[in-house]
Order: C-alpha cells, then sequence, then structure tokens
C-alpha cells in the first residue's frame, strides 16, 4: 500500500520552497495520489498545519469512512474561512494548479482567497517519480497489455477488420480484469499505418501489408503503452529501411536513459538517427511521454528550450516511440516503456522488436 502521508508530506514541503501558504488540490487523479480516494469532484485543500478534503453530497459518506484526512462538506466561502483560520495565517497566499484549474473555479477561489497564485502542478512534480509500490502495479498493467498484443497476433486472419480485432482485445482485456483501455486501441492495415492516431476502420487485412498496432490497458488504475508493427508477407524495401531506422532510433534514445540526462537529448538523438535517413520530414510527433495514472503525463519528450533544463531522474517512467509515417505508402512506430533507475534504465516489455512476417 502506498504511504499516503508521505506523499502529503511531499506537497507540504513544496509550500515553503513556492512561498505559498496554502495549496488547492482539485484534479481528480492527484487527489486520487494523495488520498486514495476515486472521486469525479472534489477540492483538497493542504497547509503546512491542516490538510482537509471537501466533496460534495455524493461522496461525503463514502469518504468520511475511507478518508485519510479531515473530511467536510462542500467548499464554499465559509468552509475556507474556517479552514484559514484553523491554519492560523490571516490572509494566506493560496496557490493553484494553473494547467488544471478552470475559470469557473478560478472565479469561485476568487471568493474565497484575497490572494490566488498561479503554479505549476506540485503534485505532478512528485508523480514524476514512482514509488516501489507503482512500479509493481505498472508492470502487472504492462504484463496484461503484453497478453493483449499475442492475442491480437492471433486472431489476425486474412479478411479480418480494423474494427473487428479492435473491438475483441477489448472484450478480452475487460474478460482478463482489466479496469477499461488506456485508449482507444489504433489498429491500422496497410496504408492506414501512415496516420499516427488512426481510427480503426472496416478496413480489411490482406497479404503483404503492414499492421501496426499500439495498444494500452488500464489495471489497478495505472496505465501501459506500447506499439509493434508486424507484416502479413514480405516487406516491400522502403518499408524494410523504414523498420531498421525507426528501431534504431529507439535504441539511440534508450541508451541515453540515465539519471542527469537532458530530456530534450533523447528527443535530438532519436530524431538526428532519422534524419540522417533522410525521413525526418516523416517523424512528425514528439519522442514519449511519462506513464503512471495516465497514459500521458510528464515528463513530455520533445527537444525544447524547456526540456534542456529537465532532467532523467531515477524513479521516472516513460515510453520511447519514434515512427516514421509514408503517406499511402505506410508506417511504423515501436513503443516501449523504461524505467530510470540508479543503474541506467529498466525496460518493462518483452515483445520483440525483430521485424516480424505472419501468414493469414
Amino acid at each position: 500500500m502506498p504511504d499516503l502521508n508521505s506523499r502529503i508530506n511531499k506537497v507540504q514541503h513544496l509550500l515553503e520552497q513556492y512561498d505559498v501558504d496554502i495549496f488547492i488540490v482539485d484534479d481528480p487523479l492527484d487527489i486520487f495520489y494523495l488520498t486514495g480516494l476515486e472521486l469525479s469532484v472534489g477540492h483538497l485543500l493542504v497547509s503546512t498545519e491542516v490538510v482537509q478534503l471537501f466533496v460534495d453530497g455524493r461522496y461525503l459518506e463514502y469518504v468520511k469512512t475511507q478518508s485519510v484526512v479531515d473530511t467536510k462538506d462542500i467548499l464554499n466561502e465559509q468552509r475556507a474561512s474556517e479552514f484559514i483560520l484553523d491554519c492560523g495565517i490571516s490572509n494566506p497566499k493560496v496557490g493553484f494548479n494553473q494547467s488544471f484549474t478552470t475559470y469557473v473555479n478560478f472565479e469561485k477561489y476568487k471568493g474565497y482567497f484575497a490572494r490566488l497564485i498561479p503554479l505549476e502542478n506540485f503534485v505532478g512534480q512528485i508523480r514524476l517519480i514512482k514509488e516501489a509500490d507503482e512500479i509493481v502495479l505498472l508492470k502487472k498493467a504492462q504484463a496484461l497489455n503484453e497478453r493483449g498484443y499475442d492475442y491480437v497476433l492471433s486472431i489476425l486472419k486474412r479478411g479480418c477488420t480494423e474494427k473487428d480485432i479492435a473491438k475483441q482485445l477489448q472484450i478480452f482485456w475487460l474478460d482478463q480484469g482489466a479496469d477499461s483501455l488506456a485508449f482507444d486501441s489504433i489498429i491500422a492495415f496497410g496504408e492506414n499505418t501512415s496516420l499516427p492516431h488512426h481510427h480503426p476502420t472496416d478496413k480489411k487485412l490482406e497479404a503483404n501489408q503492414p499492421v501496426l498496432i499500439d495498444i494500452g490497458v488500464i489495471l489497478n488504475n495505472y496505465h501501459s503503452d506500447m506499439t509493434r508493427v508486424v507484416f502479413t508477407g514480405q516487406p516491400s524495401d522502403k518499408m524494410l529501411e523504414v523498420y531498421d531506422v525507426v528501431k534504431r532510433a529507439q535504441l539511440a534514445a534508450m541508451v541515453l536513459c540515465k539519471p542527469g540526462t537532458p530530456i530534450a537529448h533523447l528527443d535530438r538523438a532519436a530524431r538526428q538517427v532519422i534524419i540522417d535517413a533522410g525521413l525526418g520530414d516523416y517523424f512528425n510527433h514528439s519522442l514519449g511521454h511519462g506513464i503512471g495514472l495516465q497514459t500521458h503525463e510528464a515528463p513530455f519528450l520533445r527537444d525544447n528550450k524547456y526540456t534542456e533544463s529537465q532532467v532523467l531522474k531515477a524513479g521516472m517512467v516513460l515510453t520511447l516511440e519514434p515512427g516514421v509515417y509514408l503517406p499511402n505508402i505506410g508506417g511504423v512506430r515501436i513503443e516501449d516503456i523504461i524505467h530510470v533507475n540508479d543503474d541506467g534504465y529498466e525496460l518493462f516489455n518483452t515483445r520483440s522488436k525483430e521485424l516480424m512476417q505472419i501468414s493469414l
């Protein structure tokens, strides 16, 4: 079980760093991370001395029996005044998550607190570094994801459609105890593999086609993600070249995965391999992203001035997913999850990245 009090203490330590007295946590995922409570809406107010959760009547009874923190009825002006009084701070500086808090909630907060300060997400910074129990859960989610991949390979038959495969995979996972899909499965045949975020269609599978499988499943609230491309017969010379380039691009980034490496350098290394192959115009997304309670969460693996100053840290869990997409021909993306540790990295994926040809 996670140490929820330790997580809350980490938020409290950030208050002094950012020179605020109170922080408002209103993202339900962050509330879950800090309290273990699954809510659709709520407000967790954190000061160095007082921590209180405010929920509406739908959750009050449930939360009062389950919560590790003091729980009150819905946040309003009176409740906010009582919280400030409990904190013993007059006219406190109150931070909020500038990336999540809605304008409607911001207007409400202005009525409760005199000094509001927009900040980057405190809890997001803490969630960057996965704890040991989170690593275990992420591995379990990925193991179920890979069983789904095996299942997809077993049902690829001539004449099946992209939609058929996506639907059967979802049923398979639910039967295996999954919470839900991490995202809509990307199953693409033939030239549809050139569309990075393709939605499955009624296109039928034929011989001598690439098949792109980008899938993820949620288990115990933690997400998984992987991409592989297989071929139903002999790939063209161009697709063989693309496959090799993408595979080498991922490796170029993966070998840099160790604490202290600037995040920008990962994207740069992978992209340079693709550029050197003359395919730079066909890699049209960032290299990858963090993964945990969300499929896409910080850190985001881009090459820019912000990520140049951000470095990998032990405990981060990332995807590496370079891709090359040739319009009306086909595309290749290879995606794995890695855990940055003190010695470098640990690869969660166990399914081969060697070029695979399957017979129909």
